[in-house]
Parts: structure tokens; sequence; C-alpha cells
């Protein structure tokens, strides 16, 4: 009886023994399982979290740049605005310059005048002070144009501004249509008898014929 008690007790404790071993097994198993797993995890955590970074840097960097340049672009824009109102607004305040040259025809050159320029320019401010009494219309400028034919070429002369212009061609235009100047060597002249108011020929009605008499303007 003993000796089976005892071979139940071998038995029960190689039992529990093996149930034991069994469970430590699994247990260790299981924890180097989870350790393994939790270090694959964590690295790949902290391998995402540092790619996350560096995205985000590269992110902030663009957006950073995006940033400067939209500041810029605002800055010059508004420079160009600013220096445009300005332009404009001088633009609108300054005067109008307006064209102040005239033209001269058959105005006799003379032979100092071909080959020194500034005597016409002195010529032509003469026939308007002397001819035409204008004595404050300035000539600034007077350039000969040569002829191709036998009569004299053009004058292109300039005016201080539109306001002496404005007055040298009512006086001009005036001229034009009264047909009582012309200039005869360089000087304006004027006509002696006034060919408008000539009268009919009382035999055939034609205008009787009169001798054109011109006189130098003093």
């Amino acid at each position: 009886m003993k000796d089976m008690n005892d071979k139940v007790f071998e038995r029960t404790c190689i039992y529990n023994l093996e149930n034991t071993f069994a469970k430590n097994i699994v247990e260790n198993i299981s924890k180097m399982i989870d350790n393994t797993i939790n270090k694959d995890v964590n690295k790949v955590k902290d391998d995402f979290k540092a790619q996350m970074n560096t995205v985000n840097k590269w992110i902030d960097g663009i957006v950073n740049k995006l940033k400067s340049d939209i500041k810029s672009i605002h800055t010059e824009v508004s420079d160009k605005v600013r220096t445009y109102l300005i332009s404009t607004q001088a633009a609108i305040t300054q005067p109008i310059q307006r064209d102040t040259k005239f033209v001269v025809k058959f105005l006799p050159e003379t032979d100092a005048e071909k080959t020194d320029s500034e005597l016409t320019k002195n010529h032509v401010p003469a026939i308007i002070r002397d001819g035409l009494r204008l004595h404050d219309v300035r000539v600034v400028e007077a350039t000969k144009i040569e002829s191709k034919g036998s009569r004299p070429g053009l004058v292109i002369a300039s005016v201080e501004n539109e306001e002496q212009k404005v007055k040298l061609m009512k006086t001009l235009n005036g001229i034009g249509r009264e047909k009582d100047f012309v200039v005869v060597n360089g000087k304006i002249q004027k006509r002696a008898n006034n060919t408008r108011g000539r009268k009919y020929d009382n035999v055939n009605g034609q205008r009787r014929p009169e001798r054109e008499e011109w006189t130098p303007v003093q």
C-alpha cells in the first residue's frame, strides 16, 4: 500500500512539475514575443515621428518662403502703384508742352548764312521784331532747310512757348488774309496801294490795272 501511495505521489509531483514548466514556457515565450513586437512597434513609431518632423519642417519652410514672397510682392506692387500715382499726379499738374514751331517761307539766304547757321537764328527774330513789331516773341531755334529749286528754302523756327506762337500765328494769319505784306530781301514790306479796293473800269467792267508798289515797314 505504501508503495502505491509513493507512486501516486511521484506521479502527482511530476504532473505538477510538467504543468508548471509548460506554463512558464508559455509565459516566457509570450513575454519574448510581446517585447519583440513592442520594440518593433516603438521603432516604427520613432521612425514615423522622425519622418513627420522632417515633413513638418519642409512644410514650414515652404510656408515661410511663401509668406516672404507674398510680402515682397506686396511691397513691390505698393511701390509701383505709389510711383505711378506720383508720376500721374505730376503729369496732371505739369502744364502741357505744345508744339511751338512755325515755318518761314521764301526767306532769302545770305552767303554768310550758308556757313554760319547762327545767322539764320538771328535773321528770323529780326524779321519778327522789326517787321511784325512783335517785341515779346522770342525765337529760340531756327533751322534752314535747303531748297532743291530756285526759290529760297524753308526755315523751321521755334519760339519759347505756346502763347508766343499763338500771337505770332494771329499776326501772320492776318498778313496772309490781307496780302498787304511780303518778305523782300529779308525784310517785311507793306503794299502801298490796296488792290482789294480796285474799282471796275467804266467801259468794259474789267478791273483797272494798277501797279503794285511796296514800301518797307518802318
